[in-house]
């Protein structure tokens, strides 16, 4: 069974549920705004998920985290390219556990973790097309978790509300923001450490994907915070070819 459609005309969360109980196994793409994100199912459950442009994105949350050095992750990652010019493709996950840089357990609450932002970040996609094709570029071994997406988007329903309310406000990742030099607020504004996190990051280049990149933090995180920031009047869209000397005053 192959799908595809409009981000705009179907829903994602609808689609990925008739994945579920259709007990399907294929690739699910989602080619949204600035990336395609992919989602692999088996029999129904969801087993792996990437956005295109972060391959190395375990990689780097095992390293933030503290659950690999760098020397291991060079290593790991020097390992899978002489495994894939040989023609042996294999998982960084699955060669980091071999060399005994981190236990499967972590490995595996490393990428649940990952499926779930991956399918939540598809679900907040606003433009784009989707398409679920049965082909599943995986093999047995690379396979080490199976999630019920049933109980993904369950656990995710918060999220999901809170998605249809920031997006009407946020229109795209690629937005830059900048802090309001004249806020309506009166009195001390606390902060808290994401939010100070991500005013730091409000220099007037960049957008919301750069912040969440460079932050160390998930779109939909940051998405969240600007929301919050900007309904407390601390922050306002960076209008087009407004200068960066007005908004480093500002600032």
């Amino acid at each position: 069974m192959s799908i595809e459609g409009d981000i705009r005309d179907f829903s994602l969360v609808e689609v990925i549920q008739i994945i579920g109980q259709g007990r399907k196994t294929g690739t699910l793409s989602v080619e949204g705004e600035r990336e395609t994100i992919w989602v692999y199912f088996k029999d129904g459950k969801a087993v792996f998920a990437t956005p295109s442009n972060q391959r190395e994105q375990l990689g780097t949350i095992l390293l933030r985290e503290g659950a690999i050095t760098e020397e291991q992750l060079e290593l790991g990652l020097r390992a899978q390219k002489k495994m894939q010019a040989e023609g042996n493709p294999n998982r960084l996950g699955t060669i980091l556990v071999a060399m005994e840089a981190l236990d499967r357990a972590t490995l595996e609450g490393k990428i649940k973790h990952q499926i779930k932002e991956s399918i939540y970040a598809a679900i907040g996609e606003r433009a784009g097309r989707f398409r679920f094709f049965p082909e599943l570029d995986l093999e047995d071994e690379d396979i080490l978790v199976s999630m019920d997406v049933e109980h993904v988007i369950l656990e995710g329903a918060r999220r999901i509300e809170e998605w249809s309310q920031i997006k009407d406000v946020i229109r795209s990742y690629h937005e830059v923001y900048v802090i309001n030099p004249n806020p309506a607020a009166t009195g001390n504004i606390k902060l808290s450490p994401s939010e100070w996190r991500v005013v730091s990051f409000l220099d007037g280049k960049r957008d919301i994907s750069s912040i969440a990149e460079d932050g160390g933090m998930s779109r939909f995180e940051v998405c969240r915070v600007v929301f919050g920031l900007i309904n407390m009047n601390m922050i306002r869209l960076h209008a087009p070819g407004e200068s960066e000397r007005a908004v480093a005053s500002a600032s």
